[in-house]
């Protein structure tokens, strides 16, 4: 009789769930029916890149929890959109990112995103 042995090394990665809400203005055509991501910049060097998920509708309040490593306190975000969808365009009032007991606020960018239907980003810092 043959026997295989196999040994598992188990791991333990240092993981945080952050929750990201975005709030989109309440105008009208303010939402987006456009692909949405956000990249998460730490004070530790390391970021997180993750799809966010909602309607992102004029007046919508939408929020996403995501797991990342331990990044430390947020820096900088790069919050993002693919253009797509019949009305691309879309107006952020501000993003809030809360994890680890502390919360990060960023005001949202002077200016429509995606409009016109072509890939867009904007790089935020904490206000």
């Amino acid at each position: 009789m043959n026997y295989v042995q196999t040994h598992y090394t188990c791991i333990t990665l240092n993981t945080n769930t952050r929750k990201v809400t975005v709030n989109t203005v309440k105008l009208k055509d303010a939402g987006t029916d456009s692909n949405i991501s956000i990249t998460l910049y730490g004070s530790n060097g390391d970021y997180a890149t993750a799809t966010l998920n909602g309607s992102f509708e004029q007046g919508d309040s939408d929020t996403t929890r995501i797991s990342t490593s331990n990044l430390g306190d947020i820096r900088k975000i790069t919050i993002r959109t693919d253009g797509s969808g019949h009305k691309p365009g879309w107006k952020i009032a501000n993003i809030k990112i809360t994890g680890n007991g502390k919360t990060f606020s960023f005001a949202g960018p002077n200016r429509w995103l995606g409009d016109g239907g072509s890939p867009d980003s904007e790089t935020l810092f904490p206000s």
